[in-house]
């Protein structure tokens, strides 16, 4: 099973009930259900899921109906576990640093990372498996393509500050295993430091971890974007950085497939933060889109918006703002990490819990405890 499936599956003729590990929901409390003791709240609540579609198919309800109750219950679970004992993107960011010299902790905390750039990530790991991965729900594009696709995370500790991850703790063949069996895309192995740096323009010179990955890459050349495999070596550093950023410079999955497809070494990757911080942040369209977000509740009471409504609203409004469904969620995303208590942003649906003046009240504030860009700057630097 993968994270796009349900947390259980029933399989009548065996009668055996299959609880999906990878789940959001599971991944997230899996530290509580580790053994056959403390697994059988899980059983219970995965049976009642099970037991909750067959009581919708005796009721009669059509097999769309069902399958729209179960996601949108899916959807919820899955938006409860990430934002369960939720942090702000500082606290993320700081963690994610603290983290350097416990692997345990760093696996943690990498998947909390990502979860904040937008993913759907789950913590993993164990012999032969990534230590977690990361999907981007992104919807298909104006040609009905699809758009979405995943990321194997691999985090790398080392015992003290100072010391580079060695190239055969890397293991890039071991990297592209997990990779591949899990359907990833793309691969992030994170870590504080690694043995990247080309001394020389000589092909000798350049550092065997590089020429690894080169060769990788190579086999995906002239391919689409979308059919390429990549594996980027990432410093804790520059994800925290990324961290920090994604609320300021409008950075999602979409935007990030970006540095995954370009960014090799570390230094790839610290370059595109520092051409990041060099653009100008457009103002978002918070009010404007929280007006509209309000209006279709009035109109339709106790209904959440879907994206692609909001999006068809705000074509034909005045003025006209033209967003595709992937852009207005990650805005709606941001609100929501902005405004916890009152923005629901789930996978094809954004709720308010109160009017838009107080929202934008509730952000301004957040948006307030935010460093501008010079204290960015400078931050990053120090890190």
């Amino acid at each position: 099973m993968s994270t796009e499936d349900g947390i259980a599956v029933y399989d009548t003729e065996s009668a055996v009930l299959k609880i999906n590990a990878l789940h959001p929901f599971v991944a997230t409390f899996s530290a509580d259900f580790q053994n056959f003791e403390h697994s059988l709240p899980l059983e219970l609540f995965s049976m009642a899921e099970i037991l909750l579609e067959s009581e919708l198919f005796s009721l009669e309800f059509s097999e769309t109906e069902i399958n729209s109750i179960l996601d949108e219950r899916d959807q919820v679970l899955r938006y409860l576990a990430k934002s369960s004992g939720q942090r702000s993107t500082l606290m993320v960011a700081e963690d994610l640093r603290s983290a350097r010299n416990d692997q345990n902790l760093l696996e943690v905390e990498v998947v909390a990372a990502f979860n904040k750039l937008g993913f759907d990530a789950v913590r993993i790991g164990g012999a032969g498996k990534p230590d977690g991965t990361a999907t981007a729900h992104l919807s298909g594009d104006i040609h009905g393509k699809a758009r979405r696709y995943i990321v194997s995370l691999e985090a790398k500790s080392t015992t003290r500050d100072g010391k580079k991850i060695a190239a055969q703790t890397v293991s890039i063949a071991g990297i592209i295993r997990h990779r591949e069996d899990f359907q990833c895309r793309h691969a992030v192995v994170v870590g504080p430091d690694f043995p990247t740096r080309q001394m020389g323009k000589s092909h000798d010179k350049i550092p065997a971890l590089i020429k690894e990955i080169n060769s990788d890459r190579d086999k995906y050349k002239g391919s689409p974007d979308d059919e390429k495999r990549t594996i980027t070596l990432m410093k804790i550093n520059d994800l925290a950085a990324l961290v920090v950023l994604a609320p300021l410079k409008h950075l999602g999955p979409s935007r990030l497939r970006e540095l995954f497809l370009k960014c090799i070494s570390p230094q790839d990757v610290s370059e595109w933060i520092n051409n990041i911080l060099k653009e100008k942040t457009e103002k978002r369209p918070y009010k404007e889109i929280l007006k509209v977000i309000w209006g279709e509740q009035q109109a339709t009471p106790n209904a959440r918006v879907e994206y692609g409504v909001l999006r068809v609203k705000l074509r034909d409004g005045s003025p006209s703002i033209k967003k595709d469904n992937n852009e207005l969620k990650e805005l709606c995303r941001v609100m929501a990490n902005l405004a916890p208590a009152y923005v629901t942003a789930l996978e094809n649906t954004v709720e308010l819990d109160v009017n838009p003046s107080k929202i934008l009240e509730a952000i301004n504030v957040a948006m307030d405890q935010y460093p501008t860009d010079d204290h960015l700057r400078k931050l990053l630097a120090r890190w």
